[in-house]
């Protein structure tokens, strides 16, 4: 009766279009151009007043609003015009194409051109993931404030976006502090550390590790398509290995035994300190030797062995 009375026969909850959120408009905008589906601002107009979105706010603010998202995308390059027609550029078609908010890819470019011949950083990298807007940010508990504000003095040369000013930009700093703290998560998490002690040092929960996790891993892969469409070189190598990491938490030296089927980090590092550091040591020893490592047994040293023999033939 109770859960009658609360979903059913209560009054029910007010909606509001998610196209109100700028973030979403953009990237739909930019979607509809890319796509074909609209050529001029006024057949975008047209495409927008059929939605919710128009319905509950009015034509009139939907028209402002398209202005700015518009100014927006031809101001970054992610279209142009010609006569009346919009066209999406190479930059905004594969924005489109990577589904990442408009803004990200503004921020993840910039970011990208700033690298010099210099290898950026781990640290570099994940934080500029960290600094857009599809990236959740960890929430900044007070003992946080003064680890972290060390650890940036400490590393402030191996950031890819500006520091705001602590005194004239205090929001904006507190903002980039969090993104810090979301960075250094992500990197303990690729440095091997037992999920309960990011839970212990960071204060977050298994579910969203996984989901920062896998944000992270598909901003670093958009990261890389940008890299290769502006020619940026040195970002590379740096993103294609940081990416792979990120996906299965564990140092670079264990990438390659990650690779196999039902091997994780914790299993890649068992045969690691066993000895087996790479795939060839692998091939060399007998299934019944694999199977005495611990977190590996017989099955799955059963189905390495028919990988790494299958991979070879």
């Amino acid at each position: 009766e109770a859960l009658f009375e609360e979903f059913i026969r209560a009054e029910p909850e007010r909606i509001t279009s998610k196209l109100a959120a700028e973030p979403a408009l953009r990237t739909h905008v930019l979607a509809s151009i890319a796509a074909g589906y609209v050529n001029d601002a006024d057949g975008l107009l047209e495409f927008m007043e059929q939605t919710f979105f128009a319905y509950q706010y009015g034509t009139g603010e939907v028209a402002r609003i398209i202005e700015r998202v518009l100014d927006f995308l031809e101001r970054e390059e992610m279209i142009r015009t010609q006569g009346k027609l919009l066209l999406a550029t190479p930059f905004g078609e594969h924005v489109s194409r990577l589904y990442i908010d408009p803004m990200s890819a503004v921020i993840l470019r910039d970011g990208i051109k700033g690298i010099a011949a210099k290898e950026p950083t781990a640290i570099g990298l994940l934080h500029l993931v960290c600094n857009t807007p599809d990236m959740g940010r960890l929430y900044l508990r007070r003992r946080d404030y003064s680890d972290l504000e060390l650890f940036l003095n400490e590393h402030a040369d191996e950031f890819l976006t500006p520091i705001p000013d602590q005194e004239y930009e205090p929001d904006k700093y507190e903002f980039f502090l969090a993104e810090v703290k979301t960075a250094r998560m992500l990197q303990a998490w690729l440095e091997e550390t037992r999920e309960d002690d990011i839970h212990e040092q960071f204060g977050v929960g298994a579910g969203d590790i996984r989901r920062n996790v896998s944000t992270a891993e598909w901003l670093l892969y958009a990261a890389h398509e940008l890299a290769k469409l502006f020619k940026a070189k040195p970002a590379l190598g740096p993103l294609r290995k940081l990416r792979e990491r990120v996906r299965y938490g564990v140092k670079e030296e264990l990438l390659e035994l990650v690779q196999l089927r039902g091997v994780g980090r914790v299993r890649a590092r068992s045969l690691f300190r066993a000895g087996y550091r790479k795939l060839a040591d692998i091939k060399r020893e007998t299934e019944q030797e694999l199977a005495k490592v611990p977190y590996v047994g017989v099955e799955i040293a059963r189905s390495i062995k028919r990988q790494i023999e299958e991979d070879a033939v």
